[in-house]
């Protein structure tokens, strides 16, 4: 299952996992099931005749907070001569991506950098035109070698609630992939993995979420709500 389609977990007369409902109220059977839901979209879920969270246990309120990212795409006149990630100290651009590096399926002339801030919160209230500037001015101080930076061309993405916010409070409260439901686990970067709430984490807990499905025997029939 994809796109959020599915509104309860049902649960068998043991209390494990016996399928799902969807919007359309067409149920699905399954053994096991991974739900890769932020803290947010879990709250509006079923499990049996409880909502998710106080089925779950329940779901402190850090994990509900967040962080956002804004990311500031800089299209340029050719490709720039820059390793596929460049990490910048004391700025506040904090990393540059080439797109040149990473995406082979790229075409034409020009050049793409991605240059990404998080824990954003001291640009809520800048103005785009401002955050643009202030890239283009970072990137023309600390890297000489990109040519044709223009503040006008750059492209602005806000991500509001992007990550979980990385407070203790949150850390403490992230919960392991194996829920109190049999055959029912978590996945994504919010979940507790060893690692920070990253990328990372979140495939991080993917790989965790099957290890515990096949400890509890139930991999032969897993399917997948998101």
């Amino acid at each position: 299952m994809t796109g959020g389609n599915a509104t309860a977990i049902t649960l068998a007369a043991d209390g494990s996992v016996s399928g799902l409902r969807c919007k359309d109220g067409s149920e699905r059977g399954a053994a096991a099931i991974v739900l890769t839901l932020t803290p947010s979209q879990l709250a509006g879920l079923q499990i049996g005749a409880l909502a998710a969270p106080e089925a779950l246990g329940g779901l402190p309120d850090a994990l509900f907070e967040t962080a956002p990212i804004v990311s500031v795409h800089v299209p340029l006149p050719a490709p720039a001569a820059l390793p596929a990630v460049t990490g910048l100290l004391g700025t506040t651009t904090q990393w540059v991506f080439n797109a040149d590096c990473i995406r082979r399926d790229r075409t034409g002339p020009g050049g793409l950098l991605s240059c990404v801030i998080s824990g954003a919160r001291g640009l809520a209230g800048v103005a785009d035109r401002e955050v643009a500037r202030l890239v283009e001015q970072e990137l023309h101080d600390l890297l000489p070698e990109v040519e044709g930076i223009s503040a006008g061309n750059m492209h602005i993405v806000r991500e509001l609630h992007a990550t979980m916010a990385p407070t203790i409070a949150a850390h403490a409260a992230r919960p392991p992939v194996e829920t109190r439901v049999a055959g029912l686990f978590l996945a994504g970067d919010w979940v507790q993995t060893g690692l920070p709430a990253t990328l990372e984490s979140a495939a991080l807990s993917g790989r965790l979420a099957a290890e515990a499905c096949c400890r509890q025997g139930r991999v032969h029939a897993a399917t997948r709500a998101a």
